[in-house]
């Protein structure tokens, strides 16, 4: 996909700017001479991140406070990274780059996050990893065995431990 025109540079820098084209929502901020794009939508609940708070290249999600780091989408607080889009300034023309992330890069990723979600028992890590999974073209019966097999272990360990027969635990159990 090309670059689309977002907004304009004199726009951004007088305040956070909110440009939507189709599922793409993206939150733009000007940062210096530097302008960041990022999926509006916070990872932690969905909240409008272009409400946010920005010292230098942090942005704080003023619901949650959750911060993320401009440059590259990373969690500074919180548990989930923020989607990023290339950007590129043409004259006052603000340009983002809306090519959907390559899904052999993203599954890993995705796959990832999910197993932390489940081990850490964020449940609401959980279903936006599994949406973003099915978005990716997984299997809804793939998934839902995955996610059933987690289950089914936590559930023996569960009876196990009650039973007092924790020699039948291993040691990451």
């Amino acid at each position: 996909m090309s670059d689309v025109h977002a907004t304009t540079l004199s726009a951004v820098r007088s305040k956070p700017q909110l440009f939507k084209q189709g599922r793409d929502h993206v939150a733009l901020f000007a940062v210096g001479d530097a302008v960041y794009a990022v999926d509006n939508r916070c990872p932690h609940e969905g909240y409008p991140l272009v409400q946010g708070d920005v010292k230098g290249s942090t942005l704080t999600c003023c619901y949650h406070n959750y911060k993320f780091d401009l440059r590259d989408g990373q969690c500074l607080m919180g548990d989930e990274a923020v989607r990023t889009y290339p950007v590129r300034i043409e004259g006052d023309a603000v340009l983002v780059d809306l090519t959907p992330p390559d899904p052999a890069l993203d599954l890993p990723r995705r796959w990832a996050s999910l197993e932390a979600g489940m081990r850490e028992h964020r449940m609401g890590q959980v279903a936006r990893d599994t949406a973003r999974l099915l978005d990716l073209g997984v299997y809804p019966f793939l998934l839902s065995s995955v996610l059933i097999g987690v289950i089914a272990q936590r559930l023996v360990r569960k009876i196990c431990r009650f039973c007092g027969r924790d020699e039948f635990l291993t040691e990451d159990q």
